[in-house]
Formats: C-alpha cells, sequence, structure tokens
C-alpha cells in the first residue's frame, strides 16, 4: 500500500472532518423532525470523525484546530442541549395530564359510591333477616310452650288411666277366693269349680274364671260379686 505525504494525509483529514460536520448537521435536522424528543448515543454522531493516530502528530494538531473553530462550537453546544433535553425527557417521563386525573378521580368516586349502596343494600337485607328470625323465634316459642302444655294434658290424662287400671285390678282382686284340696278337675274347670263350692261348701255361686295354682291341690275361682265371696268365706269358717 502506497503511503501518503503529510500535505495528502491532510487533506483526507479536512474531508473526513467536513464529513462529518455535514453528516451531524443533517442527523440534527432529522432528530429535531421526526425523531425529536427519542433517546439516542452519542457513538451515532460520531460517525466519520477520524480517530486521531499516534504516528502523525500533525495532523491530529490541525484536526484539534479546525474542531475548535466558531461553527464547529456552535454545533457542539446545539448538540449538547439536544443531548440534555432528551436526557430529561427520557428519565422523568410524561406527567399525567389534568384530563386524566380528572378521569381517575370520577372513577374512584363511583366505584365509592357505589360500594356504599351495596353496604346500604346488605344492612336493609339484615334488618329484614333478623326481623324474620325474630318472628320465627317467636313462633317457636310459641309451639314449644303448646306442646308443654298438651304434654301435661297427656301425661295427666295417662295417669288418671293408670290409676283406673289399678283400682279396677284391685277390685278384681277383693272377687278372688283361694280354694285348697279341690283335687283333679275334668272338664270344664269353672263348672268343675262351681260344682265343688256348692257340694263342698254348700253354696251356690258363679265362677267367672279360675286358675291353677298347683296342680290338684290349690284353685284361684274368680266369683261373679263381692256378696258370693262373702258367703263362700262364711260357709268355709264353719
Amino acid at each position: 500500500m502506497e503511503k501518503l505525504s503529510p500535505s495528502e494525509d491532510l487533506l483526507e483529514d479536512v474531508l473526513s472532518f467536513r464529513l462529518s460536520v455535514k453528516f451531524r448537521t443533517s442527523f440534527l435536522c432529522f432528530m429535531n423532525g421526526p425523531l425529536k424528543g427519542l433517546p439516542y448515543e452519542k457513538e451515532h454522531v460520531l460517525v466519520g470523525i477520524p480517530e486521531d493516530s499516534g504516528s502523525d502528530k500533525g495532523s491530529g494538531q490541525e484536526r484539534e484546530r479546525m474542531t475548535k473553530s466558531p461553527k464547529v462550537r456552535k454545533e457542539s453546544k446545539k448538540r449538547e442541549r439536544e443531548e440534555g433535553r432528551t436526557t430529561e425527557e427520557g428519565g422523568t417521563g410524561r406527567s399525567p395530564s389534568r384530563s386524566e386525573e380528572g378521569n381517575k378521580s370520577k372513577v374512584m368516586k363511583t366505584m365509592t359510591s357505589e360500594i356504599r349502596e351495596d353496604t346500604a343494600g346488605i344492612r336493609e337485607e339484615n334488618k329484614v333477616l333478623r326481623k324474620e328470625l325474630a318472628t320465627v323465634r317467636e313462633e317457636m316459642r310459641g309451639r314449644e310452650e303448646k306442646w308443654q302444655a298438651e304434654k301435661a294434658d297427656w301425661m295427666k290424662m295417662m295417669k288418671m288411666i293408670e290409676e283406673k287400671m289399678e283400682q279396677r285390678e284391685k277390685e278384681e282382686r277383693k272377687n278372688h277366693v283361694i280354694i285348697t284340696g279341690i283335687g283333679r278337675i275334668r272338664g270344664n274347670i269353672e263348672r268343675g269349680v262351681e260344682e265343688w263350692l256348692q257340694r263342698d261348701i254348700g253354696v251356690k255361686v258363679k265362677v267367672k274364671e279360675a286358675l291353677k295354682i298347683s296342680k290338684d291341690k290349690m284353685m284361684l275361682p274368680k266369683i261373679e260379686s263381692r256378696e258370693q265371696k262373702k258367703n263362700i268365706m262364711l260357709n268355709k269358717s264353719k
């Protein structure tokens, strides 16, 4: 590769610098247009600027002198202002507008109102349910009292019936007579007891029923009336 002379090298640096300035100007115009407010990196602006070379100190000094020109400084300051504004917009973000805050406030008020209405409705329903529960409890209490009264009446009636049954049993037991030594009876027991009483005791009675207490020795007949039983007892003691 052919090595360039210092003058040719300087000319190439100047052309590269002009190309860089032209590119930056076009880029800033584009950023102020469709892409205004969007963040970008500094490396995007520095495309086309030649790097310093350690082998050629003269060309580096020339480029440094040219970058300090008023036009370059103006472009640099403008670029820095654009970068600062872009960074600030990107860092803080867009603040909510008054209309958005108003909409949020309306939504919150609507939700609060709905919650209050629902709560009031629930309270009213609870009141109705409490009244119904109190009514049911009162009915149950009345039924319980009625049932207790009916139960007491039934218990009283059952006790009266039991007393009557016991009294009747006592009366019936009073007509029973114990007979011993009657011997074996063939056929109808009640008829055999009647015949035995008339033959051995001398009393004509009517026997309703008879129960053997021991085989062929003891009998428990039930006499029809207490008067007949009394006659048997009197004649038996003679």
